[in-house]
């Protein structure tokens, strides 16, 4: 693990802007980056990933800003509301 990856573990936001712009993120660091406190830009950072899934959408859609929620919607692999 690298330094920015323990900088997020350890709640530091730009170093999850950081870790999301590399080709892969470990999958305990993915994790580490949903937090219900997660900065923003590290949300918008997750969603933006072409890796997405869709449970990662889902939890992004429990923010409750407007543009994140714009962004999870217009999302092609956000699942159908049932």
């Amino acid at each position: 693990m690298d330094e920015f990856e323990r900088k997020v573990l350890g709640g530091d936001w730009r170093a999850a802007v950081a870790v999301l712009s590399r080709a892969s993120i470990r999958p305990e660091v993915a994790e580490a980056l949903m937090t219900p406190e997660a900065h923003k830009e590290v949300v918008f950072g997750v969603i933006s990933r072409q890796d997405v899934t869709p449970e990662r959408l889902a939890r992004a859609a429990t923010f409750a800003t407007p543009q994140i929620l714009g962004r999870v919607a217009s999302d092609p692999k956000t699942p159908p509301r049932q």
